[in-house]
């Protein structure tokens, strides 16, 4: 009780000053671990299990997965392949440089550094959604990040299985036909999920309310119990929920159209809240973990794989697409790791226990934590920057080419941009 009644006074607290740290480097998710932290450390053994941690933070990612992919138009996608190459080429170039620097520098086995590169791979969308929300900034620039964001954890899902199972000794077996044939599997099964229900889901809201049938609560609420229903259904068929979510959320854009911001609002707060409830009780269980004292090698890993590790990997990946280097920046900067990559260390101590090196989940915290502070601390300034370059070269080329506005599109102060 202690535990839930400090995340609750945390909110308000963090809610009366929330505006003073849009632009700052200490952001709400920041302040959130923090006060989880200290909460941590005040009620000791008593706080929240593991397991529920992790069903928390797999609900939240869930919704904001959903949410985000609802905004994402199918029609403008398929003319762009940049989240196709961030996703086929940058992720697996990105995997295997953090996996290769944990074992340089971190002196770590394979089983730990593979879980290190697939969980510091993995894409945060809920740290990046004041760039997707962005309306100031392209549309293109903004669907790559989103759905980079929203599949890449998918993606990652099966090789985090594979780290734990070389970790515990039950990887014998393992062959890279075995590993290819479990990510296609895990993947269309999720991929199948999500389309049924997304598109069955979105299809009856849409018929009830083109005959007048629906009041508008009710049609917030059933937007939100279309995520439960995906969530409860990838997690039972034991496929990758991040997959079905996002796409669940693609399928349900599709048969509303524009009018989905009408029926996503209530969705939109939800994650909002469940997102600071994860962050809190991710730092509500760190100092239960025993992570240790941080070396100069943990500090350069990390540094590493904010920048290089992911940089670097987009760069490859945007080669041939004539995108100006303001782009490439852009777009290699804003890979935040923050719930999934917390998920997914959380997912490895659950079921590999001792077998998880320390060092290992001391750099995945430290690593999500100055992720939180630098992009947090940078999004809105460069976000502000950029639609400003974006704008100019627009109008210096006079190029209608991925324009700044579309139609829907309205402009939102980015100082009050949500998440």
């Amino acid at each position: 009780m202690l535990a839930i009644a400090a995340f609750l006074a945390a909110v308000v607290v963090v809610a009366v000053v929330s505006r003073r740290f849009v632009d700052g480097p200490i952001t709400p998710p920041a302040l959130m671990i923090i006060a989880g932290g200290a909460t941590g450390l005040a009620v000791g053994s008593s706080g929240p299990e593991r397991s529920v941690l992790i069903l928390l933070a797999e609900v939240t990612l869930a919704i904001v997965l959903f949410s985000d992919a609802s905004r994402v138009s199918l029609t403008s996608l398929r003319h762009s392949s940049l989240p196709g190459r961030l996703l086929l080429l940058g992720l697996p170039l990105s995997m295997l440089l953090i996996t290769s620097m944990a074992m340089l520098t971190l002196d770590l086995e394979l089983g730990p550094a593979l879980l290190l590169g697939a969980a510091l791979s993995a894409t945060d969308a809920a740290l990046a959604g004041i760039i997707v929300k962005a309306r100031s900034l392209p549309r293109r620039l903004r669907q790559a990040i989103n759905v980079e964001s929203g599949l890449n954890d998918g993606l990652a899902t099966p090789i985090v299985t594979i780290s734990i199972a070389l970790m515990i000794g039950e990887a014998d077996d393992i062959t890279p036909q075995a590993i290819g044939g479990e990510i296609l599997v895990l993947i269309a099964t999720a991929a199948l999920i999500g389309a049924v229900i997304g598109t069955l889901g979105g299809w009856l809201l849409r018929w009830g309310r083109s005959h007048d049938l629906v009041d508008e609560i009710w049609a917030q609420l059933a937007t939100l119990t279309v995520i439960g229903l995906v969530t409860t259904v990838s997690i039972g068929l034991e496929a990758v929920t991040f997959v079905a979510a996002f796409v669940a959320g693609l399928a349900f854009r599709q048969q509303l159209g524009d009018t989905v911001d009408e029926v996503s609002s209530y969705t939109e707060d939800t994650a909002e809240l469940l997102t600071i409830g994860a962050f809190f009780l991710f730092g509500l269980l760190l100092p239960g973990i025993g992570l240790g004292p941080v070396r100069l090698s943990d500090v350069v890993f990390a540094l590493f794989a904010l920048t290089i590790a992911r940089m670097l990997p987009v760069a490859i990946a945007m080669l041939g697409t004539h995108d100006a280097w303001q782009t490439v920046a852009m777009i290699g900067w804003f890979g935040p790791r923050g719930l999934a990559t917390a998920l997914f260390g959380l997912i490895a101590l659950e079921e590999a226990g001792a077998a998880v090196p320390p060092r290992a989940i001391l750099v995945l915290a430290l690593t999500v934590g100055a992720s939180i502070v630098a992009h947090g601390a940078t999004a809105a300034p460069l976000t502000r920057r950029y639609a400003a370059w974006a704008q100019r070269r627009a109008a210096a080329t006079d190029l209608p080419v991925d324009p700044i506005h579309r139609p829907g599109d309205t402009d939102m102060p980015i100082g009050r941009v949500r998440r």
